[in-house]
């Protein structure tokens, strides 16, 4: 009879800072059954940074959720009876646990190798001896790094649409050679897009994954994708309690609720493009004319602040601004000014004048100036793409 099929697990950065989410001790409970099944859990030193990057802010999340209940006022008809009065006790006695709570999380954020047992956990796990454990000292790094990176140019999943790091395919390329390695099918526990959709809280992991893992490790060899810890320890025949199932579940489902309005939000930000096309729609070819337009005068503004004419600044930078307009059709705003070889700030340095003075100066109606525009935090430019990694010695 055939022997059974080994299994590895990877656990996303993401479900491990859900057990400072959690709000009842199933979640260490769930946090001791993934220990019994380290020995098959890939890890890398990547997977730890994103951990210990983002785990004082799931500490904070959960501070914020501590809310004492508020004081019961005590009806008049009623002031002397006992139940107001116990009632009253019972909310400074919650006041007084609320603080208690409110404590450990600083124990925890100040010293975790012994006061956080979440910390303690991913320590023993991330740092475990054995094949699974990718760490900066082995030189297989330097062949995954250079895999990762190049799936990274090539759009290739797992990824986010803006993502400007190689994290996700570095954890992916070495999945990928622990299957290999081990001759193994691979469940990874993840509530990313990065690799695949959530329908009625079953996933489906993403169809690029599916096929490269096929052809690079075996046909016969499967990659699962689950949302919840619980639901990926039962393929370990690991027995897990309705208790700790329905834990992980509310915390599943307010992480999710978290990550969607999150979203909404960045869907809001207007793109690079929209942010050039508002610039263009001030129908203008020079930024004076625009100011013009707003019955305000800039070269004589700026005199005013002690500082040269505006133009004659500009032609000390070797630049006509007329042309950095121009430039929007190729770039954003900023690419255009890195032309200057100079930063804008240290431009207006130059012109003497302090920026926010020099808009209180316009005296213009808003949303007339081309400043209305440059000036929003929402249209702010994306940051340019990393470059390639230098090689490790």
């Amino acid at each position: 009879m055939a022997g059974k099929i080994r299994k590895l697990l990877f656990v996303d950065t993401n479900i491990w800072l859900d057990f400072y989410r959690t709000r009842s001790d199933a979640g260490l409970a769930l946090l001791r059954d993934a220990e019994a099944v380290s020995d098959r859990i890939i890890v890398t030193y990547q997977l730890e940074s994103e951990f210990k990057k983002n785990r004082q802010t799931a500490i904070l999340e959960g501070m914020q959720e501590l809310k004492a209940p508020l004081q019961i006022p005590r009806p008049g008809l009623f002031s002397d009876v006992k139940a107001t009065e116990i009632m009253n006790r019972n909310v400074k006695q919650a006041e007084r646990r609320v603080k208690d709570l409110k404590a450990k999380f600083i124990r925890a954020l100040e010293n975790p190798a012994t006061c956080d047992p979440v910390y303690q956990a991913c320590q023993r796990i991330f740092h475990k001896d054995d094949s699974l454990v990718l760490s900066r000292e082995k030189k297989i790094r330097l062949t995954i790094r250079r895999k990762a990176f190049r799936r990274f140019l090539h759009g290739c999943p797992p990824r986010k649409r803006s993502d400007t790091s190689i994290g996700d395919a570095f954890n992916w390329e070495w999945i990928i050679y622990c299957a290999v390695e081990h001759n193994a099918e691979v469940v990874i526990v993840s509530r990313d897009a990065d690799f695949g959709i959530i329908i009625d809280s079953k996933s489906y992991i993403n169809d690029h994954l599916r096929q490269e893992f096929g052809e690079r490790v075996s046909k016969k060899r499967r990659v699962i994708l689950h949302n919840r810890l619980s639901e990926a320890l039962k393929q370990f025949e690991i027995p897990i309690s309705k208790q700790v199932e329905d834990a992980e579940k509310e915390v599943a489902d307010v992480s999710t609720q978290s990550q969607a309005a999150a979203l909404q939000r960045l869907g809001s930000l207007p793109s690079r493009n929209e942010y050039a096309d508002a610039l263009r729609a001030l129908q203008v070819t020079d930024y004076l004319g625009a100011l013009k337009d707003s019955q305000a005068n800039y070269a004589d503004m700026l005199k005013g602040l002690q500082a040269n004419d505006y133009f004659d600044a500009l032609k000390s930078l070797q630049v006509n601004y007329a042309d950095i307009m121009k430039g929007l059709q190729a770039n954003y705003y900023f690419d255009a000014l890195k032309g200057l070889q100079v930063t804008y700030a240290d431009m207006l340095k130059g012109l003497q004048v302090n920026y926010a003075d020099m808009l209180k100066g316009l005296q213009s109606q808003p949303g007339r100036s081309s400043d209305s525009v440059a000036e929003s935090p929402q249209n702010s430019p994306e940051p340019p793409s990393p470059k390639p990694p230098e090689e490790e010695s």
